[in-house]
Order: structure tokens, then C-alpha cells, then sequence
């Protein structure tokens, strides 16, 4: 089972390009005839050794010289001017700042 998972579906033959939970529930029911809960391969995923793949797949159709030519043609992104600095007497909300007098300032 580890093995499958390591290599990967066949597009071809599964149907996916990723394997998901439900995907290989299906598969041990076809292949072994137990029935197992998503929970449960996610379990057995981890006691395994895997853990939980959070990037999206490639598409296996996806045409790499195009978006390498889309990339050099695209605007570069810059950043939002700055905001100009809030004068000396503000305090950071705004609002104007009371001076402190000589006898709580020591």
C-alpha cells in the first residue's frame, strides 16, 4: 500500500492525479474488499509515515514554455506607496497627545 501511495496514480488508470482519502478507500475496497472510512485511510496514511500534502497538483496538460512566456511579458508587481508619516505631536491613533508635565516626568 505504502508503495502505491509513493508512486503515485496513473491518470490513465485511476483517474486522479492526486490521491486523495476517498480515492484510495476506493481503491483498498476494489483491490482487498474491505471498507474503509476516510477517517480511517488517513489514519493508516499516517502510521505509515505520510503526512497531509497541502499543494495543489500539477496539471499533466499544462504547457510550461507558455506560462515562461507569460511570465517575461507580465508586469512586474510593485509595492503601494507609503502611506506619509503622522506628525511628531500625534500620538499613533490620531488623536493629539497631552505634553507631561515636569513633576511626572522625573
Amino acid at each position: 500500500m505504502a508503495e502505491l501511495v509513493r508512486q503515485g496514480p496513473d491518470p490513465a488508470v485511476h483517474g486522479v492525479v492526486r490521491w486523495r482519502r476517498i480515492d484510495l478507500s476506493r481503491l483498498i475496497e476494489q483491490r482487498y474488499g474491505v471498507t474503509l472510512a476516510e477517517r480511517s485511510v488517513g489514519d493508516l496514511l499516517r502510521r505509515l509515515g505520510f503526512q497531509r500534502m497541502s499543494v495543489r497538483p500539477r496539471c499533466p496538460e499544462q504547457d510550461v514554455a507558455a506560462q515562461e512566456a507569460h511570465k517575461m511579458t507580465s508586469r512586474t508587481w510593485s509595492p503601494p506607496a507609503s502611506r506619509p508619516e503622522h506628525a511628531a505631536s500625534r500620538s499613533s491613533s490620531g488623536a493629539r497627545t497631552k505634553l507631561a508635565s515636569a513633576s511626572r516626568a522625573r
